[in-house]
């Protein structure tokens, strides 16, 4: 990874995090992250996904999110041992320089095109449980659920799930048998 691919990395981490006033798990980071990466390929320039217990897992992203370089103390990583991961924060700082950029991004056509997908993507994913998160994703994109831990769980409990999401309005019940026939 070059320098401009790590400050990229960093700079998409600070505008997720400021898009919404909220801490986030590293685990959502990475999952939600992941879902935009696959609808703007400019993404796949400077970051990677590989198939991984958790599905969808981006190494460079999880490193620099524990021990970012270049916007240091605009964030922090609060380690955990649960199944979603730590929790990242933005700092004082953090907010200043993340609502900075998201100004300069309203006021370019092409960005704000690009931070209303981040807008939405933290909007709408934010609401799941990392188990629901993961039964879209995998019924999406069926090839990162090949070194899942968690599939079983997953499959076991895909009605219960996939009801949540829909009572939750993030899929119709088109989309809700869909899940439940093929998954």
């Amino acid at each position: 990874m070059n320098i401009e691919e790590r400050k990229a990395i960093e700079y998409l981490i600070l505008v997720f995090l400021g898009v919404k006033n909220a801490p986030v798990t590293l685990t959502h980071l990475q999952k939600e992250i992941f879902l935009l990466w696959n609808f703007d390929s400019r993404m796949k320039d400077f970051i990677r996904f590989i198939k991984h217990k958790m599905g969808p897992y981006s190494p460079e992203l999880s490193m620099i999110v524990k021990n970012p370089k270049y916007l240091q103390n605009s964030w922090v990583y609060i380690e955990s041992t649960n199944m979603k991961g730590g929790k990242v924060c933005l700092t004082t700082d953090g907010h200043k320089k993340a609502k900075e950029i998201i100004d300069e991004m309203t006021s370019d056509d092409k960005l704000r095109t690009f931070l209303t997908g981040i807008k939405l993507t933290r909007e709408l994913y934010e609401k799941l449980t990392v188990q629901e998160l993961l039964l879209l994703i995998y019924e999406a994109y069926p090839e990162f659920k090949i070194y899942s831990t968690v599939l079983e769980d997953i499959k076991n409990k895909k009605e219960l799930y996939a009801m949540r999401i829909l009572k939750k309005g993030i899929i119709d019940e088109k989309k809700y048998d869909e899940i439940i026939k093929c998954f």
